[in-house]
């Protein structure tokens, strides 16, 4: 009778921090989508094998780069609109939004169409490569009702909005192995049902405005241009080290990096969590303990990276299986990349909701130009291999991490992003009054 005292004791207060704090629900969701993730990802990778998850890997990497770019910075635009006060007072903010995204959904569609057509010519998957084209439609409807959560603050909604895609991919997934119907054909019909989902949710819980009046599209896309740059930059940024290795190497290294880089950017989930918060909070003016929060997004990411480097020579082969052995020792050495990419992402969104943009579009420049020359000089001298690219990554990551704090340090004063003794101690204590209490 004690212990069921005790564990519902637990359980009440793990409901009280997701239903009263935005930073745990943010996290809450991320973990979940993060577990979901690799559940799907490992039975598509077994059926699969390093080639064939190559492919598929090939085959949605550019419709989603198209997608992002086509918002035309509209998500950061939407979010600064939307966290104005007062402003759906007048003005009805979803009718407006679902105007303009789908403009630029049908844009994004079309040229993520013709990419396909050329691309996947000679495949089997052709008319399946072809149809999802639809995604980037779904993800610019979905990603303008999700800014229009984040920046009024309704992280409730937003987390579980995010939390929907993956698990209800996996449940896909799940149900095409049991039927054995698992394909690249059936794997990318079932990502777009997941993301039509996802996007049902958002328009099922859209506000009800007060205003009447509509924001013409072309005012809004005429202000999300000042942030295009920023936002054009970031799937350029998340995928141009796979396109570069796709390019260079094979669909079966493509495949090998996929589950190392997947399995290191676990620990992306921490970061993820504090950019969206400090973003959010930035953007309304709260500015209370913000660096804080990004030396305890450095502490959180470096204790789970020390874990993980011993976990990941056992875990990848026995969940993966053993074609993806060689992985590992990708993974290990991408798990620093992960720390200061989190970190960086953590700068720059608080940078951005500043309204400056163009900080992280010039490090993301500098990082992707550099690491594309390296990366073929590498294949000219033919030592190009998965291990050479991701000590690059490595170098050129560190490059991005500088030019960010060497920015914030004219933005920003006492902005130490890097923790020391002090910080851990009250971390310490915050994470033993969490359990404590």
């Amino acid at each position: 009778m004690h212990l069921f005292i005790k564990m519902k004791k637990y359980i009440d207060k793990v409901i009280g921090l997701f239903r009263n704090n935005s930073l745990f629900q943010i996290f809450s969701s991320r973990l979940f989508v993060q577990a979901t993730t690799i559940l799907q990802s490992i039975i598509i990778s077994r059926l699969l094998g390093p080639d064939g998850k190559g492919q598929f890997t090939e085959t949605i990497l550019w419709p989603t780069i198209v997608a992002s770019l086509s918002m035309l910075g509209l998500y950061t635009a939407i979010v600064r609109i939307s966290a104005k006060k007062n402003i759906s007072e007048y003005y009805d903010i979803t009718r407006s939004v679902l105007h303009v995204t789908l403009l630029t959904g049908l844009l994004g569609m079309a040229i993520s169409y013709v990419i396909n057509s050329n691309m996947f010519s000679q495949k089997t998957f052709l008319v399946i490569a072809q149809f999802y084209a639809i995604y980037a439609l779904i993800y610019n409807i979905n990603r303008g009702l999700s800014a229009i959560n984040n920046g009024r603050g309704n992280m409730g909604i937003f987390s579980i909005s995010s939390s929907i895609l993956n698990p209800v991919f996996f449940i896909c997934v799940l149900i095409l192995y049991i039927c054995k119907k698992v394909s690249i054909e059936t794997l990318l019909l079932s990502l777009l049902f997941a993301n039509f989902c996802s996007l049902a949710f958002l328009f099922y819980k859209r506000s009800r405005e007060k205003g009447k009046k509509l924001i013409p599209a072309y005012k809004m896309i005429r202000y999300s241009l000042r942030f295009s740059l920023s936002d054009f930059s970031e799937p350029l940024y998340a995928y141009y080290d796979k396109a570069i290795i796709a390019f260079i190497l094979s669909s079966y290294d493509l495949g090998l990096y996929t589950i190392a880089y997947s399995s290191a950017a676990v620990i992306n989930v921490v970061s993820s969590t504090f950019s969206i918060q400090l973003f959010s909070n930035v953007a309304r003016g709260a500015m209370n303990n913000l660096f804080a929060y990004v030396r305890f997004n450095f502490i959180i990411m470096f204790l789970i990276s020390l874990c993980m480097c011993v976990l990941f020579p056992f875990v990848i082969p026995f969940v993966f299986g053993e074609d993806f052995k060689p992985s590992v020792i990708i993974a290990i050495l991408l798990l620093p990349v992960c720390i200061m990419q989190g970190q960086s992402a953590v700068i720059e969104r608080v940078i951005l909701a500043r309204g400056l943009p163009y900080v992280g579009v010039q490090a993301k420049i500098i990082t992707i130009c550099f690491f594309a020359l390296i990366a073929f000089l590498f294949n000219i001298l033919g030592v190009s291999s998965l291990t050479t690219l991701a000590i690059l990554l490595l170098f050129v990551q560190s490059i991005y991490l500088a030019y960010m704090y060497c920015k914030m340090k004219h933005i920003f004063k006492n902005c130490r992003i890097f923790p020391n003794i002090e910080d851990i101690v009250i971390f310490l204590k915050k994470i033993n009054h969490i359990i404590v209490k």
